[in-house]
Protein backbone atom coordinates (compact mmCIF):
# COMPACT_ATOMS: atom_id res chain seq x y z
CA UNK A 1 0.00 0.00 0.00
CA UNK A 2 1.40 3.34 -0.85
CA UNK A 3 2.44 5.45 2.15
CA UNK A 4 0.67 8.71 0.63
CA UNK A 5 -2.36 9.00 -1.74
CA UNK A 6 -2.11 10.17 -5.10
CA UNK A 7 -3.90 13.09 -4.23
CA UNK A 8 -2.25 14.33 -1.74
CA UNK A 9 1.14 13.76 -3.63
CA UNK A 10 -0.66 15.78 -6.62
CA UNK A 11 -1.29 18.74 -4.16
CA UNK A 12 1.78 19.15 -2.99
CA UNK A 13 2.92 18.88 -6.37
CA UNK A 14 0.66 21.66 -7.53
CA UNK A 15 1.88 23.54 -4.56
CA UNK A 16 5.44 23.54 -5.67
CA UNK A 17 4.82 24.44 -9.06
CA UNK A 18 2.53 27.20 -9.08
CA UNK A 19 5.38 28.37 -6.41
CA UNK A 20 4.04 28.27 -3.18
CA UNK A 21 7.21 26.91 -1.63
CA UNK A 22 10.65 24.96 -2.14
CA UNK A 23 10.91 21.58 -1.23
CA UNK A 24 11.87 22.29 2.22
CA UNK A 25 9.29 24.53 3.13
CA UNK A 26 6.50 21.98 1.90
CA UNK A 27 8.12 19.27 3.40
CA UNK A 28 7.42 21.49 6.74
CA UNK A 29 3.70 22.50 5.54
CA UNK A 30 3.05 18.74 4.88
CA UNK A 31 4.66 16.31 6.41
CA UNK A 32 6.87 14.31 3.55
CA UNK A 33 10.32 14.39 3.85
CA UNK A 34 11.76 17.02 1.01
CA UNK A 35 13.43 14.10 -0.65
CA UNK A 36 9.92 11.96 -1.10
CA UNK A 37 8.59 15.80 -2.20
CA UNK A 38 11.32 16.38 -5.06
CA UNK A 39 11.10 12.75 -6.28
CA UNK A 40 7.27 13.17 -6.88
CA UNK A 41 8.08 16.42 -8.82
CA UNK A 42 10.03 14.64 -11.07
CA UNK A 43 7.97 12.05 -11.59
CA UNK A 44 5.07 14.23 -12.33
CA UNK A 45 7.26 16.11 -14.60
CA UNK A 46 8.57 12.90 -16.33
CA UNK A 47 5.00 10.97 -16.51
CA UNK A 48 2.13 13.22 -15.53
CA UNK A 49 -0.08 12.19 -13.47
CA UNK A 50 0.67 8.33 -13.97
CA UNK A 51 4.22 9.58 -12.50
CA UNK A 52 2.67 9.73 -8.98
CA UNK A 53 0.56 6.23 -8.98
CA UNK A 54 1.84 2.77 -8.20
CA UNK A 55 0.92 1.54 -11.39
CA UNK A 56 3.73 3.82 -13.03
CA UNK A 57 5.91 0.30 -11.42
CA UNK A 58 4.22 -1.70 -14.61
CA UNK A 59 5.86 0.67 -16.80
CA UNK A 60 9.41 -0.12 -15.48
CA UNK A 61 8.67 -3.55 -15.95
CA UNK A 62 8.23 -3.14 -19.42
CA UNK A 63 11.53 -1.64 -19.43
CA UNK A 64 13.04 -4.61 -17.64
CA UNK A 65 11.85 -6.93 -20.16
CA UNK A 66 12.06 -5.14 -23.53
CA UNK A 67 15.86 -4.18 -23.13
CA UNK A 68 16.56 -1.57 -21.63
CA UNK A 69 19.65 -0.48 -19.88
CA UNK A 70 19.99 0.56 -16.52
CA UNK A 71 21.51 3.33 -17.32
CA UNK A 72 18.26 3.74 -19.40
CA UNK A 73 16.22 2.88 -16.05
CA UNK A 74 18.42 5.40 -13.72
CA UNK A 75 17.45 8.25 -16.40
CA UNK A 76 13.80 7.40 -16.30
CA UNK A 77 13.12 6.38 -12.81
CA UNK A 78 15.32 9.68 -11.35
CA UNK A 79 17.55 6.67 -9.39
CA UNK A 80 21.40 7.69 -9.30
CA UNK A 81 23.25 5.02 -7.63
CA UNK A 82 23.87 2.15 -9.81
CA UNK A 83 23.82 -0.15 -6.96
CA UNK A 84 19.92 1.31 -6.23
CA UNK A 85 19.03 0.23 -9.88
CA UNK A 86 20.70 -3.13 -9.51
CA UNK A 87 18.42 -3.68 -6.24
CA UNK A 88 15.14 -2.20 -7.92
CA UNK A 89 15.57 -4.49 -10.90
CA UNK A 90 16.02 -7.42 -8.56
CA UNK A 91 12.92 -6.68 -6.13
CA UNK A 92 10.99 -5.99 -9.38
CA UNK A 93 12.08 -9.25 -11.20
CA UNK A 94 10.97 -10.91 -7.76
CA UNK A 95 7.78 -9.61 -7.48
CA UNK A 96 7.24 -10.41 -11.23
CA UNK A 97 7.82 -14.30 -10.70
CA UNK A 98 5.74 -13.75 -7.48
CA UNK A 99 3.29 -12.67 -9.86
CA UNK A 100 3.07 -15.32 -12.52
CA UNK A 101 3.61 -18.11 -9.63
CA UNK A 102 0.21 -16.75 -8.51
CA UNK A 103 -0.84 -16.70 -12.01
CA UNK A 104 0.07 -20.68 -12.87
CA UNK A 105 -1.94 -22.13 -9.32
CA UNK A 106 -4.95 -19.72 -9.96
CA UNK A 107 -5.07 -20.59 -13.57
Amino acid sequence: MAKYSYEFKKKIVDAYLRGEGGYKYLSSIYGPHKKDIQKWVNNYQSFGDEGLMRSRQQKIFSLLFDGESQRSIAKITGIKAKSSVESKIHRMRRILQQHVNREDITG
